[in-house]
This record gives structure tokens, sequence and C-alpha cells, in this order.
């Protein structure tokens, strides 16, 4: 439908209660997973307190953590998507992003010391890789914020929204890799008992879940990067012929105008999405962190057994 040459989506995409709706219901979703991830944490915890904090236990834990972040900063009313420095919005956006890598790549890592026990072979360098990942991942990203919180830079600025996009690529890289090789040793086991084939469904449930929601993840971002490029390019470009013309230009600024040397890059940062529009943004968040959150927790939701 077309109202006076505006279309029905434009509409709705200029609409701020439109928008204000979307975050709204994006953020209760999330609400509900991190109430739900903190209710299966208190659950295990009652059933085997004494055993400290386990894989499990830190998994959901961090679930809560993720969930509840990506909660507050939708439930912000755009509070979150208006700070200064506009570093800040990136660092709302992008860090439980990084969290999401830290806490499946946990699974990750529990999955790889199975598989690697059943093997007879040695565990202790797996969780150094695991620490050692995050941690230049985490490093990595610190260091691109404070550069940006000190340098309006509009290329490091797209460079942070690609590794924002490597991030999820490295963690569908994990699941593939000692998923697969878990599932496919559970397949090969001998014995068949319900206890393989519950599993044997739950290795390769999530393995599936989560590399193909880890790589559409990917590849959004991947897409919002080249966006950003793109525009970036085409201001810098029209910029130019005019100062060029004009004869406005300084040495410095290879022929973009003075007044224009400082654009910021984070302009389309303002949003979650670069799409910018509320039911892409609801889609793009349901299909690459919701759903999948809910199908995991639902799939992992089994308590440990008891201990006497």
């Amino acid at each position: 439908m077309v109202l006076d040459g505006i279309t029905r989506p434009e509409l709705m995409s200029e609409s701020t209660q439109w928008q204000h709706t979307t975050f709204y219901a994006i953020s209760a979703a999330y609400a509900l997973l991190s109430a739900l991830a903190l209710i299966q944490l208190i659950r295990i915890q009652l059933r085997v307190h004494e055993c400290g904090w386990t894989t499990q236990k830190v998994f959901h834990f961090m679930n809560f953590i993720v969930n509840a972040a990506r909660a507050a900063v939708f439930g912000s009313d755009m509070f979150a998507f208006v700070l200064r420095p506009k570093v800040l919005t990136l660092v709302l956006l992008h860090l439980p992003v990084l969290f999401y890598f830290t806490t499946y790549t946990l699974l990750v890592l529990f999955w790889a010391e199975i598989y690697y026990q059943a093997r007879d072979r040695p565990t202790d360098r797996l969780k150094v890789r695991y620490i050692s990942v995050n941690c230049v991942v985490y490093v990595f990203q610190i260091l691109i914020w404070v550069y940006l919180w000190l340098n309006d830079d509009s290329f490091v600025g797209s460079i942070s929204q690609l590794f924002i996009a490597v991030v999820p690529f490295i963690a569908a890289l994990g699941f593939l890799l000692y998923g697969t090789r878990l599932f496919l040793m559970l397949k090969r086991f001998p014995i068949d008992s319900r206890g393989r084939r519950n599993k044997l469904f739950e290795v390769g449930s999530v393995t599936a879940i989560c590399v193909t929601c880890f790589l559409a993840h990917c590849v959004m971002e991947y897409r919002y990067t080249t966006k950003i490029i793109s525009s970036i390019a085409g201001d810098n470009l029209l910029s130019t012929v005019d100062a060029c013309r004009q004869g406005e230009f300084s040495k410095d600024s290879m022929c973009m105008p003075r007044d224009q040397v400082a654009m910021s890059a984070f302009d389309a940062d303002a949003s979650p999405r670069v799409l910018n529009h509320p039911l892409v943004d609801l889609i793009c968040y349901t299909l690459t962190e919701i759903l999948p959150s809910a199908f995991v927790l639902f799939i992992l939701r089994k308590l440990p057994a008891k201990r006497d």
C-alpha cells in the first residue's frame, strides 16, 4: 500500500512509536530468556549445590548476564542509542556479542573436553586455548573502542563492525569442529541406549542451531559493515568532488572539506542495525540471538543427577 508516495514500511520505519514498541518487544524477549536462565541456574544449584561452579552452572549464569544486558539496552527507551561519545553506543551493542561468544564457546570447550577424554588425549591445553582466544578477542575490541573514544575515525569504525562479524564466525567454526566430532563419536558408540540417543539429539541439535545462527549473524553483520563502508565512501566522494570544485580543501584531508574531515563513522550505528527498520531489527535479533538461545536453553534443560 502506498500513501502519498510513501510505502507502509517506510511509514513504520519513521514512526517513533513503532521503533519504541519493537525495542520493548525485543527487550521483553531477552528479559524472559534471562529469567529462564536464572531459574535453571537456581534449579541446578539446588540439585548439586556441593559441586561448586560447574560448566553447566557457568553456562546458564553467562546466559543470564548476556540476555539481561540485551534487555537493559533495548528497554532503555532508546537512551543507549543517543549516548555521547558515540562509541558508548557501540560498546553497549557489541559487548553482548562478545558475551555470547564467550558463553557458547564455553559449551564448545565442554564438548571438546568430553571428546578428548574419550580419546584418552590430554585436555590441559583446551582451557588455555579457550582463555587465550577470548582474551585476544576482548583485548582487540577494547583497543578499538579506546581508539574510537579518542579519535572519531570512520575507517576504524568499519573495522570494529567487521570484527564483530568475524567473532560469531569463529564460534560457528568451533561448533562445527567439535560438535561434529562429538556427534560422530557418539553415533559410532557400540552400545545403544536411551542416554546415548538423548545425547546424540542434544549435541546434533545444538550444533546445527548454533552453526546456522552464528553464520547468519556473521552474514548480517558483514552486510551491515559493507553498507557502512559504501555509505562512507559515497559521502567522501561527493564531498571531495564538491570541495575540489570550490577549492575548499586542505592538503591533509585529501580534497575533503575542512568541516567534514572529522565526519563521524557512527551515525549509522545510532541504531542496532544499519537498515534502521523496526521489523528488520526484530527479525534479525529474533533469528540470530533470541530463538537460538531459547532452543539451546530448552534442549539443555535437563538437570544433573543427584549425588549422595
